[in-house]
Parts: structure tokens; sequence; C-alpha cells
């Protein structure tokens, strides 16, 4: 078992380089006094992490006195290959997405604006169009209610409406030659390398029909990048949970530039996605949905009955892959953390019930972040949205 910590220097000139340091004896007793002391079952698991393939990374943040955060960030893992399905955190594909919106404010269209997905057919596969989002009353199609479907819902539907938009050049573009181990490569739930390379004709129409936009259907013909351990794991949705994490922690906190993918949001578009992140079932007025589809937070799920508490939350499970990047605020408490985990028990009985496992290990965090000592408490004002006033 590896315990690895690592934290930000950050000069008077405002520069951030990220500094590894093996972990001390000291950081090792304490992360495994931590969650192991009084756990024996989860004593049990850890003890089987080369089998479970389990990974966690733990982000404490503190604050100097004119608030500026300072990370401290530790990490548990024994197996430095684990690479995990992208699908079940696709924040990353959504971020991509607005950037590339962003990119395209000149063509006079933005997250609201109608997208038409037209049909294609022939050697690359057959591609579903896509003319209405049902899940919304007037089934107006846009890639804004996409990003709520797949946030709030993880919408297989709005997943491929998003990819279609972003393509696998994009990827590649912005995190594959940037070094970032996150790759949206296919449609769900698979299909094959040629069809996964080509993307759809879309069409973006104003409120009057007028067409605004068309970005023509295009097949990606370079080879993909490998990660940085090396692995390649070819036109298929993967990652590094590290990278995931990093990712997540970007959107909270950019000047740490905690990964090399630069994005920018304005005020509007970052309180849509922190909302898409974290409503509770009960919050929800659209898209339309069955309560059984809504994205739990195993990680700090139990915090929905604390009313000061809120949970932003990324993570899913596919084929008995699991994983979940949360960062969690508690306006009473005064606390606020980063937590990643994930694993592979496949297909095997014997496996941990994961979401035992991750309800477990948010509870230990939880309650430690309540008692630590913080010498300058945080405003969290910043993180408290609307439907929090």
């Amino acid at each position: 078992m590896l315990f690895v910590f690592y934290f930000f220097v950050i000069s008077n000139a405002g520069a951030q380089r990220l500094v590894y340091t093996p972990a001390s004896g000291q950081i090792n007793a304490w992360l495994d006094s931590l969650l192991f002391k009084n756990d024996k079952w989860l004593d049990s698991v850890w003890k089987s992490e080369k089998k479970w393939k389990i990974q966690l990374y733990y982000s404490k943040i503190d604050r100097t006195q004119n608030g500026w955060p300072v990370l401290t960030h530790y990490t548990l893992k024994n197996d430095s290959l684990l690479v995990l399905d992208a699908a079940n955190e696709p924040l990353g594909l959504v971020l991509l997405a607005m950037k590339k919106m962003n990119e395209l404010d000149s063509k006079g269209i933005n997250l609201n604006t109608t997208m038409i997905t037209e049909s294609q057919s022939g050697i690359y596969g057959d591609h579903e169009p896509a003319y209405v989002d049902p899940r919304w009353p007037d089934g107006r199609p846009s890639l804004g209610r996409y990003i709520s479907d797949l946030l709030l819902l993880h919408d297989e539907h709005a997943f491929n409406r998003i990819f279609e938009f972003v393509g696998p050049e994009y990827v590649q573009q912005q995190f594959g030659t940037k070094g970032i181990s996150i790759r949206y490569g296919q449609r769900l739930p698979q299909e094959s390398v040629l069809s996964a390379r080509n993307t759809n004709k879309l069409v973006f129409f104003s409120d009057n029909l007028v067409k605004l936009y068309i970005q023509e259907e295009k097949y990606f013909d370079r080879p993909y990048l490998p990660f940085t351990n090396g692995f390649d794991p070819g036109h298929t949705n993967s990652m590094l949970l590290k990278d995931a994490h990093d990712l997540f922690m970007a959107l909270f906190f950019p000047a740490l530039k905690t990964t090399p993918f630069f994005f920018s949001l304005n005020d509007r578009d970052r309180e849509k996605l922190w909302g898409d992140l974290s409503q509770k079932t009960e919050e929800i007025q659209f898209p339309f949905f069955n309560p059984q589809e809504k994205a739990v937070p195993l990680l700090a799920g139990f915090t929905d009955s604390i009313k000061t508490a809120r949970v932003f939350h990324n993570g899913g499970n596919f084929n008995g892959q699991w994983s979940e990047s949360v960062f969690v605020i508690d306006t009473a408490s005064k606390i606020e953390y980063f937590l990643s985990i994930g694993l592979d028990t496949g297909n095997d009985e014997e496996a941990p019930t994961a979401e035992q496992l991750l309800e477990r290990v948010g509870r230990i965090v939880f309650e430690y972040e309540k008692t630590r000592f913080r010498k300058y408490p945080p405003n969290l004002k910043d993180f408290v949205l609307k439907i929090d006033k």
C-alpha cells in the first residue's frame, strides 16, 4: 500500500507549481488511523486493495488570512494502472463542450441555441438523429439542456449528443496533447472504432428557425495519444482518477491551476454547472426524470438532511467500475474539501459493496473535517447557490 501526498507552492508573484513528496511516517500513520482505526470492515477491505484496485484522493483545504485557498492532497493507491470508465465522470466532456461553445460565440450560438443532430449511416455505422429532447416541456434540444440531462441523470442519449458536438479530435487537442489522461472516445454504450471516430452533422437554429451554424460531419483520422502512464486506451472512454480529481478541483478553484486544461466560464454558465452538479432530487424542476435515475453522491449523500451542506458530485458506475469525485461544503460547520475514489470490482461476487465502501469513507472524512482545527475558517458565500438562499 503506497501513501503519497502532494501540495501546492504559491509564490508571491502568484505562480503555482505542483510538488510531489514521498509521505513521511507521520502522514502515513495519520491517514491509516483516520480511515481504519475504528472500522474493522473498512480495514479488511483496504487490505484487499490489490485485488479490488482501490484508489483514493483526498484534498484538505485551508485558508490564508486573506482567504486564499491552500490545498494539501493525500493519496492512497496500490495500482497506478487502474484505468476507469470516463463516462462515469462526465464533467470533463461537459467542460470541453462549454469551452468549444465559447469559441463559437462569433457564430451567434450559445448553450441555449436549438441544436439538431442529423442522421448518418454507411461504412461508419448507423448514428441516431436527435430532433427533440423529451425531458423538457417543449422538447427543444440544446447543448445546455443535454448538459443538465447528463450531469443530473447520467442520461446516455445526452452523453452521445454532447460527444457529437465535442468530437474525438477536440478531446485529443485539449486533453491528450496536454498530458491529461482523460479520454472520451465513443458514444454509449459502445461502438466500433470506425463509428466512434466519425461525428454527425449538427445544425444550430435561432428561435425563428434561421440556421445560425452548421458543424459538418467529421472523421478523426489521427492516432490517439497514450496516457501519461504509457497505457493506450484506444477509442474507449477512459481516465486516470488523479486527472479527474485535478480537473474537478479546477472547476471550483481555477486560480490554483490544478490541471493544464484551461477553461473560462462566465458567472451564468458556472452557476448552471454548479447547480447541475449539486441539485438534490426535490430541487429539480426540469429535466423530467424518474427519481431512480437521479445520480446520488454516495461519498456524501448522507448530508442531504443537513440543510447547510451541499455536495457537488461527479461520478457513477459501469460494469463493476466505480468512480466518484465530490466537493463538499457546509456553511454551518465552515468546512470544504475534495474527495475522489475509484475501484474496479469487475464481476467478482466477493467484492466489497461499493456503495457501502464509498459511504463509510465519506462519513469518516466528513466527521474529521467538522472537528479539525482551522486557523482561518473559509467564507463559503461564493459556493452558495440561489436555491440555497
